[in-house]
């Protein structure tokens, strides 16, 4: 397949991985007001292939932009892909499509939680055989935040950066317990979705992911990279296929 470019244009961020083979040649992750960082990134490493997902904007000025180095799939709904979808397809965020293959690339066999810590916290799992049979969407622990600051009079504007409290401490100022019982609900949710789906694992993905990992009970990985290896995935098996 040679090098390839996958990118995922968030709600945040655009963030690129260049992958040769299996290996990580070089990921970054740059504002949607810097595209052409992108197409230097496509440029510099000599992609043949990309391939491009959103959930957020500039989608359009990325595809632009990178299809002057190369060919260039965009993933949406009527890609081809890998494995089935049992979720509705018509609202589902391909984000969440290209984490599941990934997670089922790399856990072939186990049923798993995926857990993508971003803007929103999605939860959805993963069956034996690579299908995504459906999941959750929950406020990230930053929307959590953001949230009871707006919508009470006297909680303050706070992001998850601060200090937080040592684990298994009872928070005792109102910073430590706003970060804390963020957190801990994001992690609450997924130890239960883990339990009440009868999931062999959690997968647990995105820029909140650290802070998931510190407060989750149930057998888990970490995976910064699980949507850029899942559309790799995905690209691959188009071509493989003759789709692009």
């Amino acid at each position: 397949m040679g090098v390839i470019i996958a990118i995922d244009c968030g709600n945040t961020l655009i963030k690129a991985t260049v992958f040769s083979g299996e290996r990580v040649l070089i990921t970054k992750a740059v504002p949607h007001e810097r595209v052409e960082l992108i197409y230097s990134l496509a440029a510099s490493s000599a992609a043949t292939m990309a391939i491009v997902v959103a959930t957020g904007r500039h989608v359009e000025a990325v595809v632009k932009a990178v299809s002057r180095q190369c060919e260039v799939m965009t993933l949406n709904r009527d890609s081809r892909l890998p494995y089935p979808i049992a979720y509705d397809t018509r609202l589902i965020g391909m984000d969440r499509v290209a984490a599941a293959a990934g997670a089922a690339a790399a856990m072939p066999g186990r049923r798993v939680l995926v857990a993508d810590a971003g803007t929103a916290l999605t939860l959805d799992v993963v069956d034996t055989d690579g299908t995504l049979m459906g999941g959750y969407i929950l406020p990230g622990i930053s929307l959590m935040l953001r949230s009871l600051h707006e919508h009470t009079a006297l909680l303050p504007e706070l992001d998850v950066d601060g200090d937080k409290p040592v684990a298994g401490e009872l928070p005792r100022d109102t910073a430590h317990a706003m970060r804390w019982g963020a957190m801990l609900a994001a992690a609450a949710a997924v130890d239960a979705c883990v339990a009440r789906h009868d999931c062999d694992m959690a997968i647990l993905t995105g820029g909140n992911a650290a802070l998931l990992r510190q407060l989750v009970t149930c057998d888990h990985a970490e995976d910064d990279l699980l949507v850029a290896r899942g559309l790799k995935t995905i690209l691959q098996y188009n071509i493989n296929n003759g789709y692009v």
